[in-house]
């Protein structure tokens, strides 16, 4: 091929021109990284380092943080593997010292926190546990259909109710609770209640009376203490897609989760610890939080009944354990927010 003088020139200046384009295209994007470089925000710490969450083995492969010379962790203590042994646990760490705590309603507002040694809730549960008994949660979300369909399914004898409205409304449909044979109420009753128990075959009796009982009988029976694989609750669903669901865990599932929440350094509660209950009692998830301050002997308060008012709980018990959930979390928020800015 033959070029000219002038047709050489033409095609190096396009070229050229070209190189020169493209030279400046490699230039703006150069320091467009830098810049992006430069401008991006700092990393951010994560707040639980990920090496709690597992652990890296010699080949560079990781597992979970659970596991302890090629075993799977089951709990935290060895003199505490179900929730009878859990409790007692606390008692010996804390020394026997306050444990569940409550606001009073007076008029005018609450009364400060007063320590306790025992809520109905929590006394129902782990007298149940001393026995080997296994407890099954009926919600108040609960409608009277769903009560009645767990309780034949389980073949629920007993059944403690705060309210004499809720006691009622089982005597009312004792022809669907076949295996109902005592009801145990905690706030006050008339004798109405009892003797309408008493026409279908149901024993009513005040929660004071049970514990009068208990600290009055000197002939005290062995206890049948529970094991890990022993069954401890059924945790039934809402039933919102039909009849309800239930779960059933041994104290060992009950320990094991409790272990994935107090597992890490960071986040593990002690002794001086302090957390507010107001989550619903039914759920899994209070309960483990339960479980977790009882074993290492911590303290538990609970909300005044209002969750209008949780803050404001808050700032009279200063806990420094808050189990929270994303409604809640925006009410604090809009709360600092609206206070403060």
């Amino acid at each position: 091929m033959e070029w000219s003088v002038s047709e050489f020139w033409d095609q190096n200046a396009t070229i050229n021109h070209q190189l020169l384009g493209l030279a400046a295209a490699l230039t703006a994007g150069t320091a467009a990284l830098l810049w992006l470089r430069s401008a991006s925000p700092p990393k951010l710490k994560a707040t639980v380092d990920l090496n709690y969450q597992t652990k890296q083995l010699p080949d560079g492969s990781r597992v979970a943080a659970f596991i302890d010379n090629g075993q799977l962790k089951e709990y935290l203590f060895e003199d505490s593997r179900t929730l009878y042994q859990a409790i007692r646990r606390g008692l010996r760490e804390s020394k026997n010292g306050p444990m569940l705590g409550y606001r009073m309603k007076q008029p005018g507002g609450t009364a400060p926190y007063v320590w306790l040694s025992y809520q109905e809730w929590v006394i129902s549960e782990y007298a149940a546990y001393n026995n080997s008994c296994v407890i099954v949660s009926l919600y108040d979300t609960l409608g009277i259909d769903a009560r009645c369909f767990i309780i034949e399914q389980c073949a629920i004898q007993l059944v403690i109710c705060d309210t004499s409205q809720k006691a009622a409304s089982l005597i009312v449909n004792k022809g669907r609770c076949h295996s109902l044979k005592f009801i145990i109420v905690v706030d006050e009753y008339s004798s109405i209640l009892e003797a309408e128990g008493k026409e279908v075959g149901i024993a009513v009796v005040p929660f004071v009376e049970v514990e009068r009982l208990g600290r009055e009988t000197t002939a005290k029976s062995a206890l049948i203490v529970p094991k890990p694989d022993d069954l401890c609750t059924i945790c039934y669903t809402s039933g919102t897609t039909g009849t309800p669901k239930g779960v059933m865990l041994t104290h060992a599932n009950v320990i094991a989760a409790s272990l994935s929440l107090d597992h890490f350094p960071n986040s593990r509660t002690c002794a001086d610890d302090t957390s507010i209950s107001y989550l619903p009692l039914a759920h899994m998830y209070e309960r483990l939080l339960h479980c977790i301050g009882y074993q290492v002997g911590a303290r538990i308060g609970f909300f005044g009944g209002d969750i209008r008012n949780l803050v404001d709980d808050i700032k009279e018990l200063r806990p420094t354990v808050i189990p929270l959930v994303p409604r809640v979390l925006h009410r604090f928020y809009d709360s600092v927010t609206f206070t403060y800015f």
